[in-house]
């Protein structure tokens, strides 16, 4: 198997790697279909809504089609999937951009600022304490999920899935009647 170490390794890559790409693309995806009027801008928010309200059961075996067409499974490349900026999350953002006042933005323009300066250095540095939490809690999420470990990277074990199998092989692999004999 793989060692104590290269289990730590690999949930430190998945669950802080993966935990910034994320955050990375849902505040700045949320800050340009808040601030920035172009049409479709709202089929974010009806996607976002749409992916956390409704329940795609027996999604799992297209799911894992899908990855192994793409390479991603038993490959680092499945921290790409992290990418995916419409989750819950994206609405809280939006839902802070929205409230955040413009008058950063009219200063912004002022001073010369362009659309990047804007969101990288207004807009994300005003919204640290929800990417803050959000992170923490994505994170502890992240390191503790053992079922993704098991069914899309098995030879790339991580923490959790390394201390499930362990438990398993304790609980049905010991001899049951020798420890019981006594």
């Amino acid at each position: 198997g793989n060692s104590f170490w290269a289990m730590i390794g690999n949930s430190m890559l998945f669950s802080i790697v993966g935990q910034v790409m994320t955050m990375y693309f849902t505040t700045t995806l949320a800050f340009v279909a808040t601030k920035y009027k172009f049409y479709g801008r709202k089929f974010f928010w009806y996607a976002s809504f749409f992916m956390n309200t409704i329940p795609l059961y027996g999604s799992g075996g297209q799911t894992y089609t899908l990855y192994y067409n793409l390479g991603f499974i038993n490959s680092y490349s499945i921290l790409l999937l992290n990418t995916a900026a419409l989750g819950l999350g994206f609405m809280y953002f939006e839902s802070m951009y929205q409230g955040m006042s413009n008058t950063y933005f009219e200063a912004a323009d002022i001073d010369g600022a362009n659309d990047w300066h804007k969101c990288y250095f207004i807009a994300i540095p005003l919204s640290m304490g929800l990417v803050t939490a959000l992170f923490i809690m994505n994170w502890m999420s992240s390191w503790n999920a053992y079922g993704g470990a098991l069914i899309y990277h098995p030879k790339i074990p991580t923490f959790a899935a390394g201390i499930y199998l362990f438990q398993l092989q304790m609980r049905y692999g010991a001899r049951a009647d020798i420890l019981y004999a006594a």
